[in-house]
């Protein structure tokens, strides 16, 4: 009787090392993911700043090429 106390213990000491196990797992895929998403999310907004059809932001807008060659010479309204 014993006996299967002490198998009983060891099999919950070892379940309870794999749901810690698991969970640092889980918490190392999230912050993976998480720095992933970040990665991502910077190298999209740096290949849309290279746009040729975008010049500069004015006034928290953006300018076009366009328009800032026609304020340069001299149009007032394009």
């Amino acid at each position: 009787m014993a006996q299967n106390t002490l198998i009983a213990r060891a099999g919950r000491g070892l379940l309870d090392v794999l749901t810690l196990l698991m969970r640092g797992v889980g918490a190392l895929c999230a912050a993976i993911g998480s720095a992933l998403l970040f990665l991502f999310q910077n190298s999209e907004a740096e290949s849309g700043d290279s746009d040729s059809g975008y010049g500069f932001i004015d006034n928290d807008r953006i300018v076009s090429n366009e328009e800032r060659e026609a304020k340069n010479s001299g149009w007032s309204s394009w």
